[in-house]
């Protein structure tokens, strides 16, 4: 299982907003209905096969440039994991369950 996390930056653009371009970026998430996928005001994480990962962050970039920006600057970062099932639900349960505190977490 693979655990990846992408923030999409559309440069130039007509305003220095991106919350339309990632709206349409997380729409394309519907052609990929083996991931799941949640959003976090830096990026957004995918998880699921490295294969379909990778395709999905290909069809977020083209909404992007369908939108008419000329240029889009990605940001990745891929967790995969051979030995064991990679869940991100259980990498914040294992960080909680090591905090006295974990008001942080949800």
């Amino acid at each position: 299982m693979t655990i990846a996390e992408l923030t999409l930056i559309p440069i130039g653009g007509e305003s220095s907003s991106c919350s339309k371009y990632v709206a349409g970026a997380l729409d394309a998430l519907v052609d990929f209905p083996s991931l799941e996928y949640r959003l976090n005001p830096m990026g957004t994480v995918l998880e699921g096969p490295m294969d379909d990962i990778l395709a999905a962050i290909k069809a977020m970039r083209e909404t992007v440039f369908d939108k008419g920006v000329p240029r889009v600057y990605m940001v990745i970062k891929i967790d995969e994991r051979r030995d064991k099932d990679n869940h991100m639900d259980e990498k914040l349960a294992s960080v909680a369950d090591k905090r006295q505190n974990d008001h942080y977490i949800e």
